[in-house]
C-alpha cells in the first residue's frame, strides 16, 4: 500500500506547479488589436504611474476640439515583440475627410531624428512617427522619410495593425519598426500624440504643452520586458521552450518525491 505523502513533500510539489504557472504567465501577451480595450492593464480606470496601470494620459473634454477628434485618454504598453497604443475620443472617432493621428517618439538610443514635425513641435527630435489613417497605420523612420508628408510615410512606412470601434482605437506596431532593442529596456520615450481634424476648429494634442514620457520594458505594466528580446530575437519559440523545460523539472521532481514517499 502506498504511504501518504508528507506535508512537506506535498507543499514542495504544489510550489513547483505554481512556479511553472508563473513562468508561463510571465510570457503571456494579452493585447489583441480589435477595438476592445477590456484587456488593457488597469482599464477602465487606474492611477497613472502605478504598477499594473497602462494609462499614460487623461486629457478630458476640450470645448474647442470636435468631440470625434477629441482624445479623452491615452494608454501605452509593450510585449517582447510589439508596442501597443490605445486612445478613446469623447464621441465616435472619425478618420473621415483627411483626418489623421500622429504619435511622435523621441527615442533616447537614437540620435538621428528631426524637428519641426507638424503637431509634434514640442519634441526637439522625432525619431519615429506612427501615422494612423482611416486606411491603416504606418511607422516611419524620420531620418529616412519626410515625416511631415503623410503620403511618403504611408507609402514607405512599416505597416502596423489598427482597429477602431466606436470611441475606441487600438494600435499595434513591432518594436523592430520603432528601432527598439533590449538595450532600450527601462528607458523612457518622449512622445506627443496629435489628432488633426484637417481644418477648423482646433486640433488635439496630448499633452497640451511639453511632452509625455512613455516607459518601456522594466517598470511598464507588462509581464514581458525588452530584456527578453536579447534571447528571443533569435529564438521565436523561447517562451514555449522555457515552459517545456520548467514542466520537465516539475515532472521530474514530482516523480522523485513520489518514488521516495510512496515506495
Amino acid at each position: 500500500m502506498f504511504k501518504k505523502l508528507s506535508f512537506r513533500a506535498t507543499s514542495l510539489i504544489v510550489a513547483l506547479v505554481l512556479a511553472l504557472g508563473s513562468a508561463v504567465t510571465a510570457f503571456a501577451t494579452v493585447i489583441t488589436v480589435d477595438g476592445n480595450p477590456s484587456e488593457w492593464p488597469g482599464y477602465p480606470s487606474c492611477t497613472i504611474g502605478n504598477s499594473g496601470c497602462a494609462l499614460a494620459a487623461n486629457d478630458g473634454d476640450e470645448v474647442a476640439v470636435p468631440d470625434d477628434n477629441d482624445i479623452n485618454t491615452f494608454w501605452v504598453t509593450n510585449s517582447s515583440s510589439d508596442m501597443y497604443f490605445y486612445f478613446d475620443t469623447i464621441a465616435t472617432t472619425s478618420f473621415a475627410s483627411g483626418e489623421f493621428v500622429r504619435i511622435c517618439l523621441d527615442i533616447p538610443s537614437q540620435s538621428s531624428g528631426v524637428s519641426g514635425i507638424g503637431g509634434c513641435t514640442t519634441l526637439t527630435e522625432v525619431d519615429r512617427l506612427i501615422l494612423i489613417l482611416s486606411s491603416g497605420v504606418r511607422v516611419a523612420d524620420c531620418s529616412a522619410v519626410n515625416c511631415n508628408d503623410n503620403f511618403a510615410v504611408f507609402g514607405s512606412g512599416t505597416p502596423g495593425s489598427v482597429a477602431t470601434n466606436g470611441v475606441n482605437t487600438e494600435v499595434g506596431v513591432t518594436l523592430s519598426s520603432l528601432g527598439l532593442t533590449h538595450t532600450d529596456d527601462g528607458s523612457t520615450l518622449s512622445s506627443v500624440i496629435f489628432f488633426d481634424n484637417n481644418g477648423s476648429p482646433a486640433d488635439d494634442n496630448i499633452p497640451n504643452s511639453g511632452t509625455l514620457g512613455i516607459p518601456v520594458g522594466t517598470g511598464s505594466p507588462t509581464a514581458i520586458t525588452l530584456n527578453s528580446m536579447s534571447a528571443a530575437s533569435g529564438t521565436p519559440y523561447l517562451p514555449l521552450a522555457l515552459a517545456g523545460a520548467a514542466f520537465v523539472l516539475v515532472a521530474g521532481a514530482g516523480l522523485a518525491l513520489r518514488k521516495r514517499y510512496m515506495a
